[in-house]
């Protein structure tokens, strides 16, 4: 059981010359809570229903390092009917918010443009190429590695035509440094014998990690947030009061606390 701290006065933001408050206590959360901590901050994560309570409780838990190319890719306009009338399709717009959301939408065509599609892959292999080492580290000084396993990942296609319109996605990757390798559909059962017989095709990049117990993962981190200092507040944030564009209070469901600093994850 983690402790959860729900009364904060003013003595203990005096303590500490920066106060941070994390919003959202998923596993990005967790992670941003327990290093900031260590980088000498007084933290304070806010969760309105504890640790790993949301999407963090239950996934596939693939560690995302080859996640290079950006939901916005060209030719994307061409897939706007699905995003209208398919439900199931990845990127859904509801007609009732069609208004409201034509800026972003904007925004999204614009960023799908070749150029800058490249651009935003740089800057992602960037981040991801620093983020590995990083969770590794943090892992480890937290006795947590066992949590995570190196399995790789599967990106199957059952057939030839879905395989070539992935191309430029894959290419993204290879690029940049992913390791990857193309498979017959005969092969990637090989690897994992549950693989549908309708595949025919398939990418399998062998460096990529999975934890085994995503919630178990998120729990543990949190623990480890608490027992070094870090304080849990389990409380729905309501608003931020701001000025001059600056966030200098966090506004909860049961108060307002003053803070030098936000995360939003």
């Amino acid at each position: 059981m983690i402790p959860i701290r729900r009364e904060i006065n003013q003595e203990m933001h005096s303590k500490s010359s920066k106060s941070i408050y994390v919003v959202g206590a998923g596993l990005v959360g967790a992670c941003a809570a327990i290093n900031l901590l260590k980088s000498g901050y007084k933290v304070f994560l806010l969760d309105k229903s504890g640790p790993g309570s949301g999407a963090s409780s239950g996934n596939a838990g693939s560690i995302g390092t080859a996640s290079v190319p950006p939901l916005g890719m060209p030719g994307q306009i061409w897939q706007l009917p699905k995003a209208f009338l398919d439900p199931l399709y990845p990127l859904v717009i509801r007609q009732e918010n069609i208004k409201n959301s034509l800026y972003w939408f904007r925004k999204f065509l614009s960023a799908s443009k070749s150029a800058r599609v490249e651009k935003i892959a740089d800057a992602r292999a960037s981040i991801l190429k620093t983020a590995e080492p990083a969770f590794k580290e943090m892992l480890s000084s937290l006795k947590l590695q066992h949590l995570v396993k190196k399995t790789g990942l599967i990106h199957s296609y059952q057939n030839n035509s879905s395989f070539l319109n992935s191309k430029y996605a894959i290419a993204l990757r290879k690029n940049r440094g992913i390791k990857l390798l193309t498979l017959t559909g005969h092969e990637l059962r090989d690897i994992e014998p549950m693989i549908s017989d309708s595949v025919e095709v398939g990418v399998f990049y062998p460096d990529i990690f999975t934890c085994v117990n995503p919630s178990r993962l998120n729990t543990s981190i949190v623990e480890a947030f608490v027992a070094r200092g870090g304080i849990l507040i389990k409380e729905e944030v309501k608003d931020f009061e701001l000025i001059n564009d600056y966030c200098t209070s966090v506004i909860t469901n049961l108060g307002k606390y003053p803070c030098d600093g936000i995360v939003l994850t």
